[in-house]
């Protein structure tokens, strides 16, 4: 029965997800089977290509930033020692598994499909909820399959390893999947009690204001050698600047050697498997962690659900109420914010609304950085641009991804056919979204930058020049974010939390993504900088030109969107229309 139902529920999701892209329509789930098998075969290929190349013949070029430097590093020390490339590997592997067992909690919390099993089948509650969280980790571990196995394969040619290497690993995957994704459970079912939340609140918080310092501490170490940055004339030699990176990446690589020490811990399972895979022992070992796992498995599973017996959320109903009405929202809205924040999908995920981590820590190496250097440098007014614009993208891009069911247009699912205009289509459906989206994530960085403001003390007008650039740039790059949804919506999903696992979807959002990152930030809107950095610029004409000249660049670019996504959503004005 199990192994029936998980097939035909792999045969409905194959289809729902890849049904909407070019001729997938067309072909059976045998097809799309295959096709995954291809690339399988693809990725063995470029990863032993890869691994020959960059590992063994040591064919690495160092890139103009400091990543590919501190990765220079990992790699020689991977090629000097074998145990490194698989333990490294291995880790991957076992952090994937957590996070797709944290993924599989959520899914389980949002699917019908355990009440369908309890009234079609007869199963208990219990036995219904272990039935979706298994068909779901299956599901989610299909990358280790398609993913893992295949760059798996290809390190065991060059370094051979026991077949029963890759076999533990896939247990140890499981294993590690459905041990995170049963506590992680847990603690979602308890904090729907007040002390179970008020402890998630503090914990989430305490971490939020440890990464802070931290970030700001390691920023500081890193003052002397930002501030020897060579790029800032028209004349660098090449072998200076790559210099300057190597130093940089060796600091880094010092200052993480406490966190090094910890990840070559030898009784983790990924260093026990890398002695397995290099012939150091270790089997006995990993058996009793196996066993050890299984037995803390066994409790866990067992939990029921929690039913909410308080609101959490009042005062921040209130207060993204008031925020609405001052921006000009109407009733409807409201009526849809108080549906959102009372699901179960924004509870699982409230810690979002004191900012992403990824906030926390650009915020402290951002401050730590302009703290520490003279506000007469060029490299000041550098770091300064990286937090006009990169810290607002990847700040939107949190943001937007950890509520992505809330803020996305087809996040409404069927109840869409409610906000059809007979004129205008679903275009008022991004407006509302839109501005809920603004109204969550705009004063936080409005308090970032007056935080800033206040401790960095720039000029006054830098500051303004700052303000007025994150709120441009926060509305452009949250209509980015809105491009899947608007190009290929999905209003026939599942459940709110697989709502992202569209593969078209996912296309149109790396692509983006690499526009912005690779393109519009560097080559666009850091280019004045540039200029500046080289003498191409003097102080006045760069404050012009990322003044005036940048906002209005960046208001051409939401103007763009705008009317793209009108004439795009206007036109869905019928029920055909939306892939219901």
């Amino acid at each position: 029965m199990v192994y029936h139902w998980i097939k035909w529920r792999w045969k409905v999701r194959m289809k729902d997800q890849y049904r909407s892209r070019f001729l997938t329509p067309y072909l059976s789930w045998k097809w799309l089977l295959a096709w995954g098998i291809m690339k399988a075969v693809l990725l063995y290929a470029a990863s032993y290509v890869t691994l020959g190349q960059v590992i063994i013949n040591g064919k690495f070029e160092i890139g103009s930033n400091v990543f590919y430097a501190v990765m220079d590093h990992l790699i020689k020390a991977m090629r000097e020692d074998p145990h490194l490339i698989w333990s490294v590997l291995f880790f991957i592997i076992f952090l994937n598994a957590i996070v797709s067992g944290m993924s599989t909690a959520k899914k389980q919390k949002q699917s019908l499909d355990g009440e369908w099993l309890q009234v079609n089948l007869k199963l208990t509650s219990s036995r219904a909820r272990t039935m979706v969280e298994s068909e779901l980790l299956l599901w989610e571990s299909k990358k280790f399959l398609m993913v893992y196995i295949p760059i798996m394969a290809a390190v065991q040619s060059y370094f051979p390893a026991p077949v029963i290497t890759m076999v533990l690993a896939w247990f140890f995957y499981l294993l590690i999947g459905c041990l995170s994704a049963s506590y992680y459970g847990l603690s979602l079912n308890r904090q729907a009690t007040k002390p179970s939340f008020f402890i998630r609140m503090t914990c989430q918080l305490a971490m939020r204001i440890a990464f802070l310092v931290l970030s700001v501490q390691f920023a500081r170490k890193l003052v002397p050698w930002v501030e020897q940055f060579p790029l800032i004339s028209k004349t660098v030699e090449k072998e200076t600047f790559f210099g300057w990176l190597d130093t940089g990446s060796a600091s880094i690589v010092s200052m993480t050697s406490s966190i090094s020490m910890v990840f070559n811990w030898r009784f983790w399972p990924h260093n026990l498997l890398a002695e397995l895979a290099t012939g150091n022992g270790g089997l006995t070992l990993l058996t009793g962690l196996l066993v050890a796992g299984m037995l803390l498995y066994l409790p866990a599973r067992k939990h029921s659900d929690t039913k909410r017996s308080w609101y959490p959320f009042t005062f921040y109903e209130k207060w993204i109420s008031f925020l609405l009405i001052w921006s000009g929202g109407k009733g409807h809205l409201h009526f849809m914010t108080r549906n959102d924040l009372r699901s179960t999908f924004f509870l699982s995920r409230f810690p979002i609304i004191m900012g992403p981590f990824s906030f926390w820590i650009y915020m402290g190496l951002i401050w730590g950085f302009l703290d520490g250097i003279d506000h007469g440098s060029k490299m000041f007014h550098m770091v300064l641009s990286f937090y006009t614009f990169y810290f607002v993208y990847f700040y939107t891009q949190a943001s937007f991804s950890a509520l992505n069911g809330i803020h996305a247009v087809d996040g409404v699912g069927k109840r869409v056919q409610s906000h059809l205009h007979p004129d205008q289509g679903i275009w008022p459906l991004l407006r509302l979204r839109l501005r809920l989206f603004l109204v969550m994530t705009v004063p936080l960085l409005v308090v970032g930058d007056v935080i800033m403001i206040t401790l960095v003390k720039p000029g006054v007008t830098e500051s303004i020049i700052l303000f007025l650039s994150h709120l441009c740039a926060c509305m452009l790059f949250s209509l980015i974010m809105y491009l899947p949804s608007v190009l290929t919506p999905h209003f026939h999903y599942p459940s709110l939390e697989e709502l992202e696992d569209y593969p078209d979807q996912e296309k149109i959002r790396n692509m983006a993504n690499g526009a912005v990152v690779g393109v519009m930030i560097p080559m666009v809107f850091m280019l004045p900088c540039a200029f500046y950095l080289t003498d191409s610029f003097s102080y006045r004409s760069y404050l012009w030109v990322i003044g005036p000249g940048l906002l209005m660049v960046m208001v051409l670019f939401i103007f763009g969107l705008l009317f793209a996504m009108y004439r795009r959503l206007s036109r869905m004005t019928h029920l055909d229309h939306l892939n219901l």
